[in-house]
This record gives structure tokens, C-alpha cells and sequence, in this order.
């Protein structure tokens, strides 16, 4: 491959990056919006309202791009760390979805008193649920901001969005404010990361 068609490889790999976290960011922030400004509607309606719906297909595929762009981000950044941080971004996608359209289709077949006793015998298993979220952004965002900070192939104020994201993922369980935070930090990573061709890290 030559120079010149792996730096339009790497343009084109990142422009993804940056289009796909702010498009998660936005549907992210639109999810949010949802809870803050309809606080009267139960889970079962909030489950099956459209804008719960839509938000949640389109932040699924958003983070599943960043998934499959992050390993190619930058080489001068830790190889594992960007593997890491992208398992992080598949399990938010896996979580976008079943909050989004899975749970909106099995809400729309239960019966208000089977939505509680389904919504009663599955709340213990959020924890282990979330637990693979938790982790895989926790360590892998973290260590990113930290490569990046050190060897100043982010910028600063990314690398300070990153560490927010990688510790709100860690604090809230729950997957909308860490990922609205992490679509962010890795579309202004993948916009300012340089050397994305050059001394890789193993």
C-alpha cells in the first residue's frame, strides 16, 4: 500500500470517528432529554416512546463505528488501550440497543402487570449487566487520556474529557451520561490525535 492510500485510509478512518461520536453524542444527549423532560411516564411507557426508540438504534450504531475505528485512531497511543476503550464502546452499543428497541418490542407485548414482574425478576442481573461496560471504558478511556496527556499526541482538553468519561462510566452504571461523554472525547480524540501513521505502540 502506498503512503499516499494509507493517509487516505487513516483520513477516512477518522472523519468515521468523529461523525459517528458526534452522532452518538446527539443521541445520547437526546435519550437524556427524554428522562429529564418526561419524568411522568413510567419505565413502560418511556420504553415504547419514540424518541427512546430512535435514539437508542442510532446510538447503537454510532458507538458500533466507534468500536470498529477506535483500534485505528493513532498508533502513537497504546495499542491494548484503544482495543480496550473499543470493547467499551461494543458493550455501550449492546446496552443502547437493549434499553432502545429490544426493550421498546417487549414492552409493547406485555401487559402493564407483566412489564412489573419482567421488569422485577430482571433487575438483579443489571449489575453483571453492566459490569463488562464498566470496566472495558473504565480502564481503556483512562489509559488513553493518560498515553495521550504524556506523550501530548492528544489534546489536553480531550484527554481531561476522556478521564470524565472513563470515570462516569465507572460511577453510573447506567450507560447514557458515560457514553454521552465518551462519544464526545473520542470524536475530539480521533479529530486532534496525531501521528495516526506513525511509531506504533505495542
Amino acid at each position: 500500500m502506498s503512503t499516499l492510500t494509507k493517509q487516505t485510509t487513516i483520513d477516512s478512518t477518522r472523519t468515521a470517528a468523529v461523525a459517528a461520536g458526534l452522532v452518538g453524542a446527539i443521541s445520547t444527549a437526546a435519550y437524556i432529554s427524554s428522562v429529564i423532560f418526561m419524568p411522568d411516564i413510567d419505565a413502560r411507557e418511556g420504553a415504547t416512546h419514540p424518541l427512546v426508540q430512535v435514539s437508542g438504534i442510532i446510538t447503537a450504531l454510532s458507538f458500533v463505528a466507534l468500536a470498529l475505528t477506535l483500534p485505528s485512531l493513532g498508533e502513537r497511543l497504546p495499542r491494548w488501550a484503544l482495543y480496550v476503550a473499543g470493547a467499551g464502546c461494543a458493550f455501550v452499543a449492546t446496552s443502547a440497543w437493549t434499553f432502545g428497541p429490544f426493550m421498546g418490542h417487549v414492552s409493547g407485548l406485555l401487559t402493564d402487570a407483566q412489564g412489573d414482574q419482567f421488569q422485577d425478576a430482571t433487575s438483579g442481573y443489571l449489575t453483571a449487566f453492566w459490569l463488562p461496560k464498566v470496566v472495558f471504558c473504565g480502564v481503556g478511556l483512562l489509559a488513553m487520556a493518560i498515553a495521550g496527556w504524556r506523550r501530548r499526541t492528544i489534546a489536553r482538553p480531550a484527554c481531561v474529557v476522556l478521564a470524565l468519561a472513563a470515570i462516569v462510566s465507572v460511577l453510573i452504571a447506567a450507560y447514557p451520561p458515560g457514553a454521552f461523554l465518551t462519544a464526545l472525547a473520542l470524536a475530539w480524540t480521533a479529530r486532534t490525535a496525531s501521528g495516526a501513521a506513525r511509531s506504533a505502540t505495542p
